[in-house]
């Protein structure tokens, strides 16, 4: 979390650019903000915020969607974006190459052809967009002009506590420090993202890990559910679901995307909801309060509304049409 990284981002919450509970206004803004996109609108309520600081050729931003989206974008051509969830959880898919980001891991994306990005509903990320120029500067000494990151790479663990206080140092920079200055701490980060920014297997490389061994990817995902299925009344993590299949997050993003084409959590959600189905089939007496509740839905507007969107009826509907139990 950014929390546990080091980060006050306090400052940067203080610099707001665009709020919209609003669909298109949303994509209209943020394709001029980082760049032309397809945005496709999942499950959840428009929430978009954007917090946004240039500190001279570097543009930090927060962001944040409210509800699920799928962005599709053509290669960047002349900028790389680092982004880290602060909340929930994104997929990123880059020239072929497949990561999964969760809260504080930082993923490194410099598309050459296309990029498509799954974020979470509720995900809120840390954005940098970095322009090529400044890696350009940072290799002159090392390297050919024109080195560029992977097209997908992640952060390692060990240097995260390194990447955290680039950060620090670089919020704490304004437009009045010297040119000099600013364009060398911005220099010194791309250079740590060219020499840090680990690669990330191909696509086709972790579906010989994943998505070859059917069998095993398909077991893991049993265990995953039975745990579902064993605490309907609890509430449950992305953490708990891949403790319980066995699986890195990471890992169980892929094979859920897979075999279901969702997330873990959507999935999760979905099986509450099938035994809350049920459960109301089974016994028409019981309430759709005591179903939800059972069924770790504390919200029952929420449970009524996610209920609807999955099976195209109220709770209550399906309720009324079971059959009869004994007198």
């Amino acid at each position: 979390m950014a929390a546990a990284a080091g980060l006050d981002l306090s400052g940067l919450y203080r610099s707001p650019v665009f709020h919209s509970q609003a669909a298109d206004p949303s994509h209209q803004e943020l394709s001029k903000v980082i760049s032309k996109h397809g945005l496709t609108w999942g499950r959840g309520r428009v929430n978009t915020t954007l917090f946004r600081r240039d500190i001279s050729r570097i543009s930090v931003m927060i962001l944040g969607y409210g509800a699920e989206v799928e962005i599709q974008a053509d290669g960047f051509q002349d900028f790389s974006l680092v982004q880290m969830p602060l909340r929930g959880v994104a997929e990123f898919i880059s020239d072929g190459c497949t990561l999964t980001a969760c809260p504080g891991e930082v993923a490194i994306l410099s598309p050459r052809q296309q990029v498509r990005t799954l974020w979470q509903g509720g995900c809120e990320q840390l954005i940098l967009k970095v322009p090529h120029a400044l890696f350009d500067g940072a290799s002159a000494q090392d390297a050919p002009t024109g080195v560029r990151p992977a097209p997908a790479g992640k952060i390692d663990d060990r240097h995260a506590p390194q990447w955290a206080a680039l950060i620090r140092q670089l919020l704490s920079l304004s437009g009045s420090d010297h040119p000099a200055w600013l364009r060398h701490v911005e220099t010194g980060l791309a250079l740590f993202l060219l020499c840090h920014g680990a690669a990330e297997e191909p696509a086709a490389r972790e579906q010989v890990l994943l998505g070859s061994q059917d069998r095993a990817g398909l077991a893991r995902l049993r265990q995953a559910q039975a745990y579902v299925l064993g605490h309907l009344h609890a509430p449950i993590s992305l953490a708990d679901l891949a403790g319980a299949a066995g699986l890195s997050p990471r890992a169980l993003h892929i094979l859920c995307r897979r075999h279901h084409g969702e997330s873990p959590m959507n999935w999760a959600r979905n099986l509450r909801l099938e035994a809350a189905r049920r459960c109301l089939l089974a016994d028409p007496r019981v309430g759709v309060t005591e179903v939800a509740l059972a069924h770790g839905f504390g919200h029952l507007g929420r449970f009524s509304a996610y209920y609807q969107a999955r099976f195209g009826e109220l709770p209550s509907a399906t309720g009324q049409r079971a059959p009869p139990g004994p007198a």
